[in-house]
């Protein structure tokens, strides 16, 4: 099952179910952990939704500037800890075996927008 992200749910959730909250803009991002595609809390993936409307190549996230998103790059940086992790900007979900929903790649989604 292919769908559009408009019931605010985002991967992690049941498809259909009541999840947690996704953005204000209709978008979810993304980082990579061990665990799979895992989405940023309310505040940063506005910040990274609006850096990414308006241009912007980097935005500092969380409250103490430790951490920046080279936005179109798609890569985050931990200043304190020196590493990296990849992002994904979510606008089209697939539905798990599992009954989980998880994002598209951007490219895919682009595809689907596209038809």
């Amino acid at each position: 099952q292919i769908q559009r992200e408009t019931s605010k749910e985002f991967a992690g959730k049941k498809a259909g179910g009541g999840g947690a909250r996704a953005s204000s803009l209709g978008i979810q991002w993304f980082f990579w952990d061990l665990e799979g595609w895992a989405p940023f809390e309310a505040s940063d993936n506005d910040d990274l939704e609006s850096a990414h409307q308006e241009g912007l190549p980097e935005v500092e996230l969380g409250d103490e500037g430790k951490m920046t998103a080279l936005v179109s790059q798609r890569m985050q940086r931990d200043l304190v800890a020196g590493t990296e992790r990849m992002l994904l900007r979510g606008s089209w979900y697939y539905e798990n075996d599992d009954g989980l929903l998880s994002p598209f790649s951007e490219r895919i989604a682009e595809m689907i927008e596209q038809t």
